[in-house]
Parts: structure tokens; sequence; C-alpha cells
């Protein structure tokens, strides 16, 4: 291995009596709380944008996942629901009784990731008030989820808008609002297939599938 990485999810400040900072459905997050929903598109930008060679890059943590078929951190497989016909074909255990006990410290190491990213992009805004509002929000941020089984609002489509919409409006760092591609949406490759093998050529996905599912 070229590293160990402790999966410790994003820290956490107990308030009163022991709470922590909820993780919100993303409809929530977008229309209750503005500047983490926005810090939550800038962090995502943040994130997707590491190169694809890093550990702790969206395109490798979407790989422990399923596609890009990429051993994570040199760590191969041996077990056969690991493998495909072709080879490596991710580390998770769907179908499995083990899949809850996976799934959960992969979304840690996502959310820890993500966390990171939001932290960066937070004190890039401008110094002073702007800073600061957004740097509050920052540290209670928590990765959203998207409940596919609530009743959407009254005169809203099933799927979020903040999901299907290829654009979206944020306020960028420098204070003004500004429309940008969508990373919630879909994720850009930078270069598209970096390593022989990473996709099938025959499978249509992309990564961000993964993070859209809160099983």
């Amino acid at each position: 291995m070229s590293g160990n990485i402790a999966i410790t999810g994003a820290p956490t400040t107990p308030g009163a009596g022991g709470s922590v900072p909820l993780r919100r459905e993303i409809r929530d997050l977008q229309r209750n709380f503005p500047d983490q929903f926005n810090l939550y598109v800038l962090g995502l930008q943040q994130l997707q944008s590491l190169d694809e060679s890093q550990l702790a890059s969206y395109y490798q943590i979407a790989g422990i996942h399923g596609m890009p078929y990429k051993p994570w951190n040199g760590v191969g497989s041996t077990g056969s629901n690991w493998q495909t016909s072709s080879g490596f074909g991710g580390y998770c255990t769907h179908s499995s009784i083990l899949f809850i006990t996976w799934h959960r410290p992969y979304l840690a190491l996502y959310e820890q990731a993500l966390y990171a990213s939001v932290q960066t992009v937070a004190q890039r805004f401008t110094a002073g008030a702007l800073r600061d509002r957004f740097a509050a929000a920052a540290k209670d941020f928590r990765a959203p989820y998207f409940d596919w089984a609530s009743q959407p609002p009254s005169g809203s489509m099933a799927f979020p808008t903040a999901i299907a919409s290829p654009n979206i409006s944020i306020v960028d760092v420098d204070g003004r609002t500004k429309t940008v591609p969508n990373p919630i949406n879909r994720f850009a490759f930078h270069p598209v297939n970096p390593s022989p093998g990473d996709f099938n050529a025959n499978v249509r996905c992309h990564p961000l599938v993964c993070f859209l599912e809160d099983c």
C-alpha cells in the first residue's frame, strides 16, 4: 500500500446535551440552510477538481464503491464477489449481509473528504464578514442525502431540481452570484478513463450514482 488513510468521518464538536450536527435531506438543506447548501456545491466542485491519481479525490473514492474499477490504495481483491470476468470490479458488498456495515464507513470516508473540501473553500471567501459567515456554516457542515421515499413539496418534482439541473446558481467566493455547471448533477472527467481498465465500455454508469444512495 502507498499509505493508510484513517476513516474518521467529519469531525464533530458535541453541543448542548451531546448533540452533533445533522445530515439533512438535500431539499431541506437547499431551502432552509442556503449557506451550507452553497458550500456543498462549492465543496463538491473542489473535491471533483482534485487530480484523479489522489487517493482522497472524488474519482478514487468513487472507485471504492464501483466504477471506476480501480483498486484503492494498492489493495487488490481475491474474493469472487469483488471480481468480474474482465478483472477487478470494486469492493462494494451489494446483495450481502455485510452491505450495511460496509457502506457506513464508506460514506464516512466520502463525507470526510467532502468536509475537508468545504473547509478549504470557506477560507477562500473574501476576508471579513463574508468569510466569517461561510466559515461558521462550514463548521457544522454534513453531507446531505436524497430521501427518495419522502413526499416531495407541493408543486415540485419527485426528483430534486438540485440534482436534476445541469446548472446551478451559487454565491462564489468573491461574493457574486453566479451560474455554474452543477457538480451534483454530473462529474467531469479529467481526463476520461486515465488508467486502462478503469471503465467497462459495455456499462453506462458514472460514479455520482453511489453518492445519491443512502443505503
